[in-house]
């Protein structure tokens, strides 16, 4: 398993992605790119007692192999 953190800002644009956990062999990258494709639109941002908040936000990634 692979995991990837990114933070969400007040406004829903994505930022700052990470490898958290690594397994290699390319699959790390290829993850990141996937989550980078499906991060190129606006995310609702977190909302705490009415207040909009950035927050960092952790991916796993689990790859199944046939």
């Amino acid at each position: 398993m692979s995991e990837i953190s990114l933070e969400i800002d007040k406004s829903g644009n994505t930022s700052n992605y990470k490898y958290v956990k690594s397994i290699g062999y390319g699959m790390d990258e290829a993850a990141m790119r996937v989550l980078k494709e499906i991060s190129s639109t606006n995310w609702i941002p977190a909302v705490y007692q009415g207040k909009k908040l950035k927050v960092e936000y952790h991916f796993p990634v689990v790859f199944k192999l046939d």
